[in-house]
């Protein structure tokens, strides 16, 4: 097996490897819930900002499954270059980084969608994590990305002004992030969608398990 095979198998290693575990946590989490309430309402209609952030969630899955296939762990003679260079550690590191986030948001992404649209209760708290560890990982790396750019040059100039830009990106997606949480979590209408409890967890027979609630 010449090192090209290498590569490419630890490659696919460590993205089945991602997949199972992250699917394994799904698993754990899809038979949880919050406490049933009785009676419980009847979820109101999807809408408002919820499409907005549905759709960007989408976008995101489909960004990140092209992505999947681009990866540069795919790369000829990525991990060799790993192994045989010390001083690539850190970048190399970060590409290894990408690509865990790439497979965490492909299954939390798509998890995230089919409690949605479920409106399961625990859709809120599932999104929160999905947005918040996907947005963190990917401002990690293009923070220090850009700083390991910035220490092979001079930091003046237009050097100086691209990474005020490129800083100030960062800001605005964290800002937005935090906006979306709180909608999230704190909105009437979110309140008010993501109401069904998981179905294992409800007393069907219970006389008032519904309480139906206009549009």
């Amino acid at each position: 097996m010449n090192f090209l095979q290498t590569d490419f198998l630890i490659s696919a290693l460590l993205i089945a490897s991602a997949f199972i575990v992250f699917g394994l946590l799904i698993l754990r989490l899809n038979n949880t819930s919050l406490p049933p309430v009785y009676p419980t309402p009847m979820p109101i209609a999807i809408g408002g900002w919820l499409i907005v952030i549905a759709v960007l969630v989408c976008l995101s899955l489909i960004s990140s499954f092209f992505a999947l296939f681009e990866l540069s762990i795919w790369m000829d003679g990525f991990w060799t270059v790993y192994f045989q260079n010390p001083e690539s550690y850190l970048t190399l590191s970060l590409q290894v980084l990408f690509a865990l986030n790439v497979v965490f948001i492909l299954t939390f992404g798509f998890y995230s969608i089919i409690l949605f649209f479920k409106r399961r209760d625990i859709t809120p708290k599932v999104m929160t994590y999905y947005i918040v560890i996907s947005t963190a990982v990917n401002c990690f790396i293009k923070l220090s990305t850009i700083l390991a750019a910035l220490s092979a040059i001079p930091f003046d100039g237009l050097p100086a002004r691209l990474f005020m830009i490129q800083l100030l990106g960062i800001v605005i997606v964290i800002l937005l992030t935090m906006l979306t949480i709180n909608y999230l979590r704190n909105a009437t209408r979110s309140k008010e969608t993501f109401v069904l409890p998981h179905p294992s967890l409800v007393d069907h027979e219970y006389p008032e398990f519904e309480l139906n609630k206009e549009s």
